[in-house]
């Protein structure tokens, strides 16, 4: 296993540095919650990142103010060799590829420290900052969601574990009294006490009952037990999700593609016709009814009024959804996203169908922050020959990087879709 050794040579704080054994990340910045901490007026509070996969090391500026050098030439981002040098206001650091030193190292290893901010262009606000400094965790789930087997809530008892996501988990249900099968969502028992989540939670179950369209799955019910677990009861649904047929059969056929994308287009159109954005587009959102073969979009826990006048309950710089799918605007400022960012949704949906891969990918939450930020997905022509020009140009203008350069609305997405079938 390679590690990488970073070191101040000149300016202040010279003969100081950081070893990292093996894959991660080293910050650099003028604030003290960076691994390698840089005093200067031409510093930023995050300026800098080197990070180590594998055999590669990568330098990036995360927008600072006034950039960074990599031997004598500005950057935003390079690859690193043995010696190359650095330079970040008044500091030059050398870097130097290592061999780990086994057992104890009083070196700091910078992955066991990694940041807990963002940088400047995402984090717009110090008021519930998601890390994206860190690899990919999986979805929170309750300690023991088994134990809520046979439990009742409200009229509903939770019969079997069906999914989890990042706030909540489903379960298969059975309504007491008319013996309906159902789905239960059910807010994990150790996020239940934080009123935020309780809110949205809430929110959620509002929003559902105006939502009432063939391709969104049905809202039924919604409450809070006695000891402050929330549930909210949809219809159950007897099919797949597309994120599990794309994992068994990826890509998928450009006619069953399309198809899928005209029923969540219809059902995102009538969303926004109430006007409600649904934020969270992904393949684990859509599920395919087996007995119809329809997709139908569900959990809009992300969703929020349009009206600018709503409720507000996300905080600026705060980010919701998944890293691979929503849009970049989403990234830098969830509260100014509109429903452009479900036209982004719907065409990350469309290019993962297409090519059985996300837009984009990485090794690290952070990465694949800046690639949605900075970069452009590999065209679908290029990994999938035989889909029609007329998608691929459908899929990568509703990928825009700037809203106005999409589809506007969710209706002019359907119709180039129908146009162009």
């Amino acid at each position: 296993m390679i590690g990488i050794e970073v070191v101040i040579v000149e300016g202040p704080g010279a003969g100081s540095g950081r070893v990292l054994d093996g894959d991660g990340a080293i910050a650099i910045g003028r604030s003290s919650r960076n691994d390698i901490a840089i005093d200067g007026n031409l510093v930023s509070r995050f300026h800098a990142r080197i990070e180590l996969s594998g055999s590669v090391a990568i330098v990036t500026d995360l927008e600072s103010q006034n950039g960074i050098e990599l031997n004598g030439t500005r950057v935003a981002s390079g690859e690193l060799r043995s010696g190359d040098r650095i330079k970040i206001g008044e500091v030059t650091i050398e870097f130097r590829f290592v061999e780990p030193v086994e057992g104890p190292s009083t070196a700091v290893v910078a992955r066991e420290r990694a940041s807990t901010e963002l940088p400047p262009r995402v984090a717009r606000s110090r008021k519930n900052r998601p890390d994206l400094w860190e690899t990919p965790r999986p979805p929170a789930i309750p300690p023991l969601p088994e134990e809520l087997l046979g439990r009742r809530m409200g009229p509903y008892r939770l019969l079997e574990v069906r999914g989890s996501g990042g706030s909540s988990v489903v379960f298969l249900s059975r309504h007491e009294e008319s013996d309906e099968t159902v789905a239960v969502k059910v807010l994990s028992t150790r996020l239940s006490n934080e009123e935020e989540l309780r809110l949205r939670f809430a929110r959620e179950a509002r929003l559902s009952r105006d939502l009432v369209h063939p391709g969104i799955v049905r809202f039924l019910d919604a409450g809070v037990t006695e000891d402050g677990l929330c549930y909210i009861a949809t219809e159950f649904v007897e099919g797949r999700s597309v994120e599990e047929i794309l994992r068994d059969a990826a890509p998928l056929p450009v006619g069953r593609a399309v198809g899928w994308a005209i029923d969540v287009s219809e059902a995102l159109a009538f969303a926004h016709s109430r006007p409600i954005i649904h934020r969270d587009v992904k393949p684990g959102n859509v599920v395919i009814e087996r007995q119809s073969d329809r997709a139908r979009l569900l959990d809009f826990g992300l969703a929020r009024f349009l009206d600018a006048d709503g409720t507000r309950l996300t905080a600026t710089g705060e980010i919701l959804g998944t890293f691979q799918f929503i849009s970049p605007e989403q990234l830098e400022d969830t509260k100014s996203a509109d429903a452009r960012a479900d036209v982004y949704g719907l065409g990350a949906l469309l290019y993962a169908m297409l090519t059985g891969l996300p837009p984009f990918t990485g090794e690290t939450r952070f990465v694949i922050l800046q690639r949605v930020l900075a970069t452009l997905p590999r065209p679908v022509a290029e990994l999938r020959p035989d889909v029609p020009g007329w998608l691929a140009r459908i899929v990568e203008r509703a990928l825009a990087k700037d809203p106005a350069a999409r589809q506007q609305t969710m209706e002019e997405m359907l119709g180039e879709l129908h146009a162009g079938g």
